[in-house]
């Protein structure tokens, strides 16, 4: 009954560590999905800020480059600005797709689509006029009040688009590292429970071990003394010379000594150990006052 008590308690105390690995290993697939989620928008916000600094760049590139063209006369300086003009023309697309979830930022794109789209056009505009015939036309084009309020206008929306996106990286980052030290934190607990019950359990099961060997020593010993009487009984029994019987009441086997089936003439193939083996060569006669005789010894 103890020992039953024991191991029951042992499987319980596995079960419930097992179960807290069950737990573990679900948490860790839930931190893992709202890490890998909120590393997902931490470098998608990068990417964003990335392209804005892209279109800002490119814009600026442009305009120095056209304005050193206008200043220098030399067509090679304005040949890289087609492309960064279109470089801006898709930082300014990509940027409406990124940014498609957040409606604030696509309140600042609308807005500054149409300047960026002005502003390529005087650029465009400028590099298209001969040199030096229209340098007048082109430099004052470039260097308009209007132009300026533009570009100004393109810088300011930019730094408050990115200034937005510092905001978000900030919180998504914030999120990023919760998560991590509550991941570390938890998985820190749920291991070292785990470890905790694994080790009480693996001290009861050796104790338990311990307990089933001594217990098996002791019916070894016990079968062993057993065997070593009955083989001194059968000795006692074949060596005299007096004829010895032994039944188990409510039984049909009886023990009959060797000497008493060899006094009665009988082997011990025609003679086999039952009640009704005596019986067979009891005179009827003699049958009631025998079972008169074996009740009284009973009682």
């Amino acid at each position: 009954m103890k020992l039953f008590f024991h191991g029951k308690l042992t499987n319980t105390l596995l079960l419930i560590a097992f179960l807290i690995l069950m737990a573990t290993g679900i948490f860790a697939y839930y931190q893992i999905y709202h890490l890998l989620k909120s590393n997902t928008w931490v470098i998608h916000t990068h990417n964003v800020m990335e392209t804005a600094n892209e279109s800002l760049l490119a814009v600026t590139i442009a305009e120095v480059k056209v304005e050193r063209y206008l200043l220098a006369g030399d067509k090679n300086i304005s040949q890289p600005v087609p492309e960064l003009l279109q470089l801006t023309k898709d930082s300014i697309k990509k940027l409406k797709e990124l940014t498609k979830d957040n409606p604030i930022q696509q309140k600042r794109l609308k807005v500054l689509e149409p300047l960026v789209k002005q502003k390529i056009n005087a650029l465009q505009k400028a590099i298209s006029y001969v040199f030096p015939q229209h340098k007048t036309e082109a430099t004052k084009l470039i260097a308009s009040m209007e132009q300026q309020k533009i570009a100004q206008q393109i810088r300011k929306i930019l730094l408050s688009f990115n200034s937005e996106e510092l905001h978000l990286l900030k919180i998504r980052s914030d999120n990023f590292n919760k998560y991590v030290e509550e991941s570390i934190k938890i998985l820190i607990l749920f291991g070292s429970l785990s470890v905790i019950l694994f080790l009480i359990s693996f001290i009861f099961l050796s104790y338990f071990s311990m307990l089933r060997n001594k217990d098996q020593k002791k019916l070894q010993e016990l079968n062993k003394q057993l065997k070593t009487s009955e083989e001194r009984f059968t000795l006692a029994t074949e060596g005299a010379r007096v004829g010895l019987w032994d039944w188990e009441p409510g039984s049909d086997y009886v023990f009959y000594s060797p000497f008493l089936k060899k006094m009665l003439g009988y082997t011990e193939e025609e003679f086999p150990n039952t009640l009704q083996s005596f019986q067979n060569i009891l005179h009827p006669d003699d049958n009631d006052r025998l079972w008169d005789l074996v009740n009284q010894h009973l009682q």
